[in-house]
């Protein structure tokens, strides 16, 4: 009990351990997939699983280690791939530092947005300087 100007109140005083960042992070990444909102989501694999597509991969590093990460029936691993038709083979992110490089590499995937509006910008303005017309 605790007194104070108001009268007296009731307390308690916990410790609540830290936890390290690797064992927080799983249920964090989880739950900010779930929470991705769409106007359209759809199910397959795991009941109760939905997201805009269905997910057939997941790259969850913490340095150079996985993290234990899993989402429907698809669990985190260090393989991706880039486009479907130009890069299908899965290769590896060896970790999150060469992520963006790794994927542009294959044939332009630019997961980073202001490279992508960047990469738009500049097809737009070499069309206009070709007067609007592919010459490819």
């Amino acid at each position: 009990m605790k007194e104070t100007a108001k009268g007296e109140y009731l307390c308690v005083t916990r410790t609540i351990p830290g936890r390290l960042t690797k064992e927080v992070l799983p249920d964090l990444i989880v739950q900010m997939i779930q929470e991705i909102p769409f106007k359209k989501t759809m199910r397959w694999g795991a009941p109760g699983v939905r997201f805009a597509r269905p997910v057939h991969w997941i790259v969850a590093l913490y340095g150079q280690d996985v993290l234990p990460v899993t989402f429907g029936d698809c669990s985190a691993g260090k393989m991706t791939r880039g486009t479907r038709f130009m890069s299908p083979d899965p290769f590896e992110i060896t970790n999150p530092d060469v992520y963006v490089d790794t994927l542009h590499a294959a044939y332009y995937v630019l997961p980073d947005i202001a490279m992508r509006k960047a990469n738009v910008w500049e097809g737009a303005q070499t069309r206009l300087q070709r007067g609007g017309r592919d010459q490819g």
